[in-house]
């Protein structure tokens, strides 16, 4: 897979629900829509199960990951994060409860010479067939542990800041305001290379392409990332 490495420096991007952690008593709130319409199935089958068709669960989650392949990939615990899915309405919503885990925060270059401290997550969302409000990834594929399997992944990527950054300098790929928190960016690619940074709206903003896989699905041309 095409990392972030060789172009950190420049331009080269039914309803479900878990009991939240207390961290934090207003969570970190944003919405989308999946697409296309319709698309997420009913059931779904698999070996532990005899082959025999299961009710789907959908269910959103975030997917830590380095963008510089260091460590492995990390899902929010299921304390951490809350969230919906509307399958006839296409849409969903999630709230993030709290700072990412420890785990999750990496130090990533930046083009002044410094570097940021952050965790940069993938949206997905998975079929939870366990019920336990998360899901469980292995390898540099991130390799979903049945019975769970991922249902869609989004081009708009979860970043959180340790701290409050002065500036945010030109051509930094990993986040477009230097203030402490979490922030939605999104990146225009322009073939397997990043155009630009942007902001993604939280309020609707973010889709989910449906991709049922039992690996983390490739949903932008640019900027795709996994643990080694």
């Amino acid at each position: 897979m095409t990392s972030l490495t060789l172009s950190i420096f420049g331009f080269t991007a039914c309803q479900q629900g878990v009991v939240p952690g207390n961290s934090y008593d207003t969570p970190y709130s944003f919405s989308g829509r999946v697409f296309p319409g319709q698309t997420i199935p009913a059931t779904t089958a698999d070996e532990s199960d005899g082959g025999i068709p299961q009710p789907t669960k959908p269910r959103m989650g975030v997917l830590w990951t380095d963008p510089l392949q260091r460590v492995p990939d990390l899902p929010q615990p299921a304390r951490g994060i809350e969230s919906s899915v509307s399958t006839a309405l296409d849409t969903f919503q999630i709230d993030i409860y709290g700072p990412p885990p420890a785990q999750a925060m990496v130090d990533v270059p930046i083009p002044n010479g410094e570097s940021m401290r952050l965790a940069y997550g993938e949206i997905v969302m998975i079929d939870d067939q366990n019920g336990d409000g998360t899901f469980a990834v292995s390898g540099a594929d991130a390799k979903i542990a049945p019975p769970d399997r991922y249902l869609a992944g989004s081009s708009t990527v979860l970043v959180y800041l340790d701290q409050t950054y002065s500036s945010v300098p030109d051509k930094t790929l990993v986040a477009v305001t230097g203030e402490k928190g979490y922030q939605l960016i999104v990146y225009w690619c322009d073939n397997e290379t990043v155009g630009m940074v942007l902001a993604q709206d939280p309020d609707g903003g973010a889709i989910a392409s449906t991709q049922p896989s039992t690996t983390f699905p490739d949903v932008r041309a640019c900027a795709r990332t996994h643990s080694p």
